[in-house]
């Protein structure tokens, strides 16, 4: 089995999608900024992009190139795509399209990958075995960003910033899906580097059945904490309750997890669909979390993240 950050197509798939998520927030957790590289397979339009989410000016940016501007290797993992280049503790962008540039280099130390083994040796446990509609990966749950990048000249900075990478592969996104990532707790602890969350509740077609899947991680410094439906944790709560604000309840044995998210401001990105990139889905780099972890009834953490990454489709109608 492949990396999960390497790419893990051909050129030769069709209807196939593949896309790297690189995130990042500035030291003051105030700015973000998330890149995603990738390569669509679709017969109409086969395609690599370079898609961008940022907030200093609330907008996304879709960069398309031909499929002969896509090169990749796996050791050490690199993908370029036309001039810019993604790796594992780097990117180096330089976009220049029409009245848009894009130019700089980010790099990344400390990476803090999920724990595996032979059950689970991604984040889709033993589904990573079988061939899915879209394929689940992290490939750092936190780490450290620096760096400077450059928006038309614009001048922004990322000096002992926060960072996070994952991945999605295969043919669509799920038609109902909920997605939340923050790796910026409110406040500083002594640990806070290596403070993370992730959730993702999607509608799973497997084998002409449907289920609800989540995964889940917890990280606090060096414990991590997983909540999947492949480890039989269950969910007991998932409901809108208003205003952006979503309530979720994760049970696995004598824990509970409590999520509260808050969505924010969100702006509009491309997702595919039988490897097309022609839905859309709106993020938001603002949202907020407040979760609590219970052991037997009893509180033993708690925090809220803020600079989360969200996207909800289908679970909100």
């Amino acid at each position: 089995m492949k990396r999960q950050i390497c790419f893990q197509g051909s050129l030769k798939e069709k209807n196939y999608f593949e896309g790297w998520y690189y995130k990042h927030v500035t030291e003051d957790k105030k700015e973000v900024l998330a890149v995603i590289p990738g390569i669509s397979l679709a017969e109409k339009n086969p395609h690599v992009f370079i898609q961008i989410n940022e907030t200093w000016h609330q907008r996304s940016y879709y960069f398309s190139y031909p499929i002969s501007e896509f090169h990749h290797s796996d050791d050490p993992f690199m993908i370029m795509i036309g001039d810019s280049i993604f790796k594992e503790d780097e990117i180096e962008l330089n976009i220049k399209e029409g009245a848009i540039e894009i130019i700089g280099t980010l790099t990344y130390s400390d990476l803090t990958p999920i724990k595996q083994n032979w059950y689970a040796p991604t984040i889709m446990g033993p589904f990573s075995y079988f061939k899915m509609e879209c394929n689940h990966g992290i490939v750092s749950m936190d780490h450290y960003v620096d760096g400077i990048l450059f928006i038309n000249q614009e001048r922004f900075e990322f000096e002992d910033g926060y960072g996070y990478i994952e991945k999605d592969y295969g043919t669509s996104f799920p038609k109902r899906y909920l997605w939340f990532q923050s790796n910026t707790p409110k406040k500083d602890t002594l640990n806070h580097k290596k403070m993370s969350f992730l959730l993702s509740i999607a509608d799973i077609p497997f084998h002409g059945l449907h289920f609800k899947g989540v995964i889940c991680v917890l990280q606090n410094d060096k414990k991590q904490y997983r909540f999947s439906t492949y480890d039989f944790a269950k969910i007991k709560q998932m409901e809108s309750k208003g205003n952006g604000i979503y309530m979720i309840k994760l049970k696995k044995r004598d824990y509970l997890l409590k999520i509260v998210i808050r969505n924010g401001i969100s702006n509009s990105l491309l997702a595919p669909k039988s490897g097309n990139m022609e839905s859309s889905v709106e993020e938001s780099l603002q949202a907020e979390a407040t979760i609590t972890l219970k052991q037997q009834k009893k509180t033993i953490w708690k925090q809220r993240f803020v600079s989360g990454g969200f996207e909800i489709s289908g679970y909100d109608h």
